[in-house]
């Protein structure tokens, strides 16, 4: 051991590098804040890398607003959805690639 610290196995200050890890499926997770007031953040993972939408739809499954419309790589993924000029209510976020698409209800309040 020597004046830093550290381990035997090769890592002098003891300080292990994090591995990227992959998500083994495509996966929305719900936004935060819910219910939320102006912003919210969404989160998503990608197994592999994918030509992603991500679109926003009111109650009556109009589109409000497409966030994301990209290629992007694998791992986690997060977007700020700025609501500020939108009315209180109960809104829809789609994540969509070629092979999969998944939803969450997202509640906003003025």
């Amino acid at each position: 051991m020597g004046a830093y610290g550290g381990d035997n196995l090769g890592h002098p200050t003891g300080i292990f590098e994090e591995e990227e890890i992959i998500p083994e499926q495509l996966t929305l997770l719900q936004n935060y804040p819910n219910p939320f007031n102006a912003a919210a953040t969404i989160r998503f993972a990608l197994p592999e890398p994918r030509d992603v939408t991500l679109t926003v739809y009111d109650i009556l499954g109009r589109r409000v607003k497409v966030l994301i419309d990209d290629h992007l790589q694998s791992g986690d993924h997060d977007i700020i959805f700025n609501a500020s000029n939108l009315p209180s209510g109960i809104y829809f976020a789609r994540l969509q690639t070629d092979n999969a698409t998944e939803s969450v209800r997202m509640l906003l309040l003025r």
